[in-house]
């Protein structure tokens, strides 16, 4: 009589008990698997600080040029979602935004690809060369 009066007290105390010291150890809470190291922003030998300043240089240049581009784009896609939602949508104007949004799209990785070879034979020039 007297077990079964302390029985489940004393069995509630053991399991808080070994509950607490459970999660004091770090088994309950969920394992994440830890994340990479970060990747080094450059690869490669040191670039100097002129190559440097070239390459922000350039850079700050395409972002000037495609400022405009990126307006009209916007400006394209906004008009695009207007005739597609008209009650009545037209096929033909519908088709010229969409060639209008290939066009401005097409400026715009022209102009970022122009970018990056200019970049490359910044780089390229630096290199020291192999014997």
């Amino acid at each position: 009589m007297i077990i079964k009066r302390y029985a489940a007290p004393l069995a509630i105390v053991l399991l808080l008990g070994s509950t607490q010291s459970f999660a004091q150890c770090g088994a309950l809470e969920p394992r994440m698997p830890q994340p990479p190291p970060p990747m080094p922003r450059e690869c490669g030998p040191p670039v100097p600080p002129e190559i440097r300043a070239q390459i922000d240089q350039l850079r700050d240049q395409e972002c000037d040029q495609a400022l405009p581009i990126q307006q009209k784009l916007q400006v394209s896609r906004h008009a695009l979602r207007k005739l597609i939602d008209a009650a009545q949508p037209d096929d033909a104007a519908i088709v010229a935004r969409a060639h209008e949004q290939a066009q401005l799209q097409a400026e715009l990785l022209v102009l970022h690809l122009r970018t990056e070879s200019r970049i490359r034979a910044l780089l390229d020039a630096h290199k020291p060369s192999k014997k």
